[in-house]
């Protein structure tokens, strides 16, 4: 059995980020490997700092921003619980590591015979702890240890490294066995910058089934109305009209999963309004909804899973080109729009998916990223 160690971002409360992981692990797991998931955290943070640098609600932020709200430790614990659950009864983690130091610790002390980056934006900068990790700086020395990328994403089309950087990574992303990535610009941009070839790969999301994320949910609701499932990382005047908009033309109440109040600007004096719910409750809402309005990747790429009609509002401060790539892919590139315009939005309203074409695009993409993982993890 060959023991595998997965480094993604840090898992705290992003849906999407925590699924991809739980999807990589479960179709390892499903080949009979021994898989872990690096709990890398920011260097010399603590745990309840690095919750609340990740839910972007430091004191600094709240005081830039004019909140009123003080988030203690324990108040980050309490409005994590949900998904923290779901990573502790899913995801099998290593021991925390939060300096440099203990990363090439435990990978001295853990024989491993493949490490795997990815996926989500592992390899953008400014998201990651130690950026050189990502390229596994610490076995630079190791021969031995098979080193993969899976679905690994830059976020954005432009290369925003800086020349001491893409030296450094050029020189360690030629010690991979193998190199893939998440979207069609990120083969571009390892081509134009680190002089790889890079092959492109689905999202690891995608390589599970719509029933094997229904096998997740043990108590399911009962779906009492039509409905739309909005699911929105950043709010703003034009989404909220969006929204409405929407429901105007549709008819249909309107439901999220997500924390009541913006912890960006909410001064909320109940702390349960913060709460984030359970993972199992957002992927249930994915399968009742009737129509989908998101912001999101991983939100579009669950509208695809469920075969729900969807329209994908750009995030660009987020990364627009992951939305791009994938929709265009699937030839869905028509569900994207940047702007409140009621026009535009009744026209892709009234423009159904042909579900029958997308899954079975979708069949021979998961075949080819399969393929690449499975063959390479055995070569």
């Amino acid at each position: 059995m060959k023991k595998i160690a997965i480094l993604t971002q840090p898992l705290i409360s992003n849906y999407g980020g925590i699924l991809q992981d739980f999807a990589l692990q479960r179709v390892l797991k499903n080949k009979n490997y021994d898989v872990v998931t690096i709990d890398r955290r920011y260097n010399g943070v603590s745990k309840s700092k690095l919750l609340l640098s990740n839910i972007k609600n430091t004191i600094i932020n709240k005081l830039q921003l004019g909140s009123k709200r003080n988030f203690t430790s324990s108040d980050i614990n309490y409005i994590t619980k949900n998904p923290r659950s779901f990573i502790s009864k899913y995801i099998t983690l290593s021991e925390v590591v939060d300096l440099d130091e203990k990363m090439v610790k435990h990978f001295k002390n853990n024989a491993y015979d493949v490490v795997i980056v990815g996926s989500d934006q592992v390899w953008r900068p400014r998201y990651s702890p130690n950026i050189y990790d990502y390229f596994f700086g610490f076995l630079k020395d190791n021969s031995t240890t098979t080193k993969l990328s899976y679905a690994a994403s830059f976020g954005v089309d432009t290369w925003e490294y800086n020349e001491e950087q893409t030296k450094e990574v050029k020189n360690l992303i030629s010690l991979f066995d193998a190199v893939s990535v998440r979207e069609k610009s990120a083969v571009e941009l390892c081509k134009d910058n680190l002089d790889t070839d890079a092959q492109f790969v689905l999202d690891p999301t995608l390589l599970l089934e719509k029933e094997d994320y229904l096998k997740l949910i043990t108590k399911k609701s009962d779906k009492s109305s039509a409905s739309i499932f909005t699911y929105v990382l950043d709010q703003s005047e034009s989404k909220t009209n969006i929204i409405n908009f929407v429901q105007k033309k549709l008819g249909k109440e309107v439901r999220t999963n997500q924390p009541k109040e913006d912890q960006k600007s909410s001064s909320s004096k109940n702390l349960n309004d913060f709460a984030y719910p359970p993972i199992e409750g957002w992927i249930e809402s994915f399968d009742q909804a009737d129509f989908i309005v998101t912001d999101s990747f991983h939100g579009t790429i669950f509208s695809i899973i469920f075969n729900k009609p969807f329209i994908t509002i750009v995030n660009s401060e987020r990364g627009a080109a992951r939305f791009k790539s994938l929709l265009s892919l699937l030839d869905l590139e028509d569900r994207l729009i940047d702007a409140y315009d009621e026009s535009l939005i009744s026209e892709k309203l009234s423009l159904p998916i042909d579900y029958t074409k997308v899954d079975a695009r979708l069949k021979e993409l998961t075949a080819d990223s399969l393929a690449y993982l499975f063959n390479n993890i055995e070569k």
